[in-house]
């Protein structure tokens, strides 16, 4: 017993001479910074469309409604909304940066010099991939819930094909009246 009071006497002690310990500006550490000189700008923000970017924010978007319309008919509740971020225009334009990365190098570099030459930035941006699909769309979270929505209401493959064919024409009708309202919606005279 007297050995956890001598710890948490000593956590104790710390922690209160980091709390009352002074911290000084140290002047000579800052001297070799000038305050007008401009930030460092890295070139992957001024970079073209090397990938087909309004082609890729489709695919993104067809994505995210995709899971957002698995949520919403899971726990069937329209209100559901997912985070902005998930599959958005932000993840785009890093999609770009990975493609300038990996194939337009103004030094004409091999693709393998390429990949290790940008091979810190290009890891952060697979990291940043992964974690708008891990914490953005939470797609693990949405497997979980097909797979418990499965577990308990059994999705069988002739269960999900006896629901198909049982309501066939009520799917053929919505693409139908999905189909008049795209044709209707586009302009006159584009075809």
């Amino acid at each position: 017993m007297a050995y956890k009071n001598t710890l948490v006497l000593l956590l104790i002690s710390t922690l209160a001479s980091f709390a009352t310990a002074k911290y000084e500006y140290d002047a000579e550490f800052w001297d070799g910074f000038d305050a007008e000189e401009e930030p460092f700008v890295h070139p992957w923000t001024t970079i073209p469309d090397l990938v087909n970017k309004t082609e890729i924010n489709w695919y993104f978007n067809m994505t995210h409604h995709f899971l957002l319309g698995i949520e919403r008919g899971m726990y069937m509740n329209d209100s559901i909304v997912l985070h902005e971020d998930c599959f958005g225009p932000k993840y785009v334009d890093k999609i770009n940066m990975f493609a300038a990365m990996l194939y337009h190098d103004p030094q004409k570099r091999s693709d393998i010099e390429n990949i290790l030459h940008n091979g810190i930035p290009a890891v952060a941006i697979i990291y940043q991939m992964y974690y708008m699909a891990a914490e953005k769309c939470q797609i693990d979270m949405t497997i979980n819930d097909v797979y418990l929505f499965c577990w308990n209401n059994g999705c069988e493959l002739s269960e999900l094909w006896g629901n198909t064919v049982l309501n066939f024409l009520y799917m053929t009708r919505a693409l139908i009246d999905a189909a008049i309202v795209w044709q209707e919606g586009i302009p006159e005279g584009e075809d």
